[in-house]
């Protein structure tokens, strides 16, 4: 890009935001498991629940009296590692254990899972940085479903999975050199954290004078 006598150039920066799908990760499990004791008397149990084939902590979930003719709600948490996904075939497994007149008896109970997710990180904003300049091009949510939604509409345009923002920026000329201006788009996380990143450069360079015209005389 050619300028006159070093002065500013107007660029018009373009920056596209594909949505090319999601990974779902860092899941946390639990729930509530509950206890009905229809005797006529008092029952120590011990429960332990299993979701999607994870074992999981149940609070005061040994020894646990449950009163005649009473219940108790036990929460438990499940420590679903990295590789964990869920199904459409899984199922939360709770173990009811007692002892009554010397006996063991215990009760199983499964129940399928339907999964209803929660999706963190949703919402992340394009900046674009230009030399020491920060701008904020505007925020994005990815929907539920998977879509795109600009939570600031003025600031650009969706087109299925695309976003894209538009806006100009002066860039400050050199009367002698070319000067190379880098700038970076960036998608940045609800902790500020860069989830994408794409540079590209711009050169300056002073427009070549016109040849001067021989002089004649008179």
């Amino acid at each position: 890009m050619n300028v006159a006598n070093g002065e500013p150039a107007t660029v018009e920066h373009v920056v596209d935001v594909t949505h090319t799908g999601r990974t779902l990760s860092l899941f946390e499990l639990g729930g509530t498991v509950t206890v009905r004791n229809s005797d006529d008397t008092p029952r120590a149990v011990t429960v332990s629940t299993v979701v999607a084939g994870t074992t999981c902590e149940v609070t005061d979930g040994v020894d646990r009296t449950v009163p005649a003719g009473g219940q108790v709600s036990l929460p438990f948490t499940c420590g679903a590692g990295t590789d964990f996904h869920p199904g459409v075939n899984d199922s939360t497994a709770s173990t009811v254990a007692w002892q009554h007149d010397g006996v063991a008896h215990r009760r199983d109970a499964v129940e399928p899972i339907s999964w209803d997710g929660l999706y963190l990180h949703n919402t992340v904003d394009v900046h674009d940085i230009d030399g020491d300049e920060l701008s904020v091009l505007g925020s994005l949510l990815v929907d539920t479903d998977g879509t795109l939604r600009l939570l600031t509409p003025e600031s650009g345009t969706v087109d299925g999975p695309v976003a894209r923002f538009a806006y100009r920026v002066q860039l400050d000329g050199n009367r002698n050199s070319c000067k190379t201006w880098t700038s970076q788009a960036v998608v940045a996380g609800d902790e500020g954290e860069h989830v994408a990143s794409d540079p590209t450069s711009v050169t300056v360079c002073p427009r070549p004078s016109a040849p001067g015209l021989p002089h004649t005389g008179d």
